[in-house]
């Protein structure tokens, strides 16, 4: 009997998972999940660009669900729509001005529920990866990870925002929001990273040496890496929640989880094939 051949992971696409679970807390408490997640795989004439958003909504609002998920598909949205027109960046313009017009869009949300912009808060964080340059953005906690050339180590891009006082920190809805928005480019690609909310944070980071505890990523990424999926592998993204529903994570974090972990790489050896 011929077999026909195993499929193998293409190079120039982008593979990810990703899930969202309600933190055990709220499970509890009967309250809802108020973690978001949005990530899109665009076709571009300069090639494939990943676009990942991830919120978390206060858990003192009374409406951070809803304020996380406006925030990441309002900010997706103003990103896609810039893609056609950008050469590869040399300022961080483009993505202010998408997280200003997402921030903007949550205010006059927040009007329109006839709510004070506070019961909408939520942190943000952006991901953008193109074939020629990356490009990130954070208001608040949590954090954008990706690997260092040439090693198995991991980094993150922004160290999580704490606020004035303990647990506390900034949101996209704050006055100071603007101010408190960090955004970096790079004039090459990034071809893997992963975004995860606080719930994570203190399972992820190192605090005292404020480094990433990087072979959590090293395996995790490795089916990514294997997959043979066109953007989302939900059948990894559904084990994905599974893993952060079971006891070896909960037992350690009892608030909302989110966790997305995207890659181009073609195989575990950590080499992208020549386009």
């Amino acid at each position: 009997m011929i077999f026909p051949p195993e499929p193998v992971p293409d190079p120039t696409s982008w593979r990810f998972a990703a899930a969202t679970i309600a933190g055990t807390s709220h499970v509890r408490e009967g309250l809802p999940c108020q973690d978001a997640y949005r990530c899109d795989v665009v076709a571009t004439p300069q090639g494939q660009v990943l676009i990942a958003v991830v919120s978390d909504g206060a858990g003192s609002a009374s409406e951070g669900a809803r304020g996380a998920a406006y925030a990441c598909n309002e900010l997706l949205e103003q990103v896609h729509g810039k893609l056609p027109h950008l050469a590869p960046p040399t300022t961080a313009d483009w993505l202010k001005d998408s997280v200003a017009s997402a921030r903007k869009g949550l205010l006059a949300e927040a009007d329109r529920l006839g709510l004070p912009p506070r019961e909408l808060a939520a942190t943000l964080l952006c991901t953008v990866l193109a074939e020629q340059w990356s490009a990130f953005a954070q208001v608040g906690d949590g954090a954008i990870v990706t690997p260092e050339a040439g090693t198995d180590s991991w980094a993150w891009l922004f160290w999580p925002q704490r606020g004035e006082y303990a647990n506390t920190t900034s949101f996209l809805t704050d006055p100071t929001a603007m101010q408190m928005l960090q955004v970096d480019t790079l004039p090459h690609a990034q071809h893997e990273v992963a975004m995860f909310t606080d719930g994570l944070q203190h399972l992820l980071l190192h605090y005292e040496q404020q480094t990433v505890h990087s072979p959590f990523f090293e395996r995790m990424l490795r089916p990514i890496r294997l997959s043979t999926a066109d953007g989302e592998d939900r059948e990894l993204s559904a084990e994905l929640a599974k893993y952060l529903n079971s006891s070896t994570v909960t037992s350690r974090a009892d608030d909302d989880l989110t966790l997305v972990m995207a890659s181009r790489l073609a195989d575990g050896s950590g080499v992208v094939a020549p386009r």
